[in-house]
């Protein structure tokens, strides 16, 4: 089972459990499966899908860019155990995590 924690100022917030099927959206709309209220968030930001035994994130024309591992992304972008998520220069991270 693969999970999202999510750390604010290095602090951790919450846990999340990414379905092995379809996609989990991050956005700053209450309607998201992933709510993150900074204003660098966009709405939508980013989704996070399963394919074929991995996860992918994929940003979603985002203002502010979407970050793995320090890196902008501009394509879909396969997620590696431990990697962190940066929604544009905001306070919180994503860390990906496979169990």
């Amino acid at each position: 089972m693969a999970k999202i924690r999510i750390l604010r100022e290095g602090n951790l917030t919450g846990v999340y459990e990414l379905p092995e099927r379809g996609g989990t959206t991050v956005s700053r709309s209450s309607g998201a499966e992933i709510t993150m209220p900074q204003r660098e968030v966009s709405v939508p930001h980013c989704i996070i899908i399963p394919r074929n035994g991995t996860y992918k994130v994929v940003d979603l024309a985002s203002t502010n860019g979407t970050y793995v591992r320090n890196e902008k992304i501009t394509e879909a972008r396969d997620l590696n155990n431990g990697d962190a998520i940066q929604l544009g220069r905001s306070d919180t991270l994503l860390i990906f995590l496979e169990e």
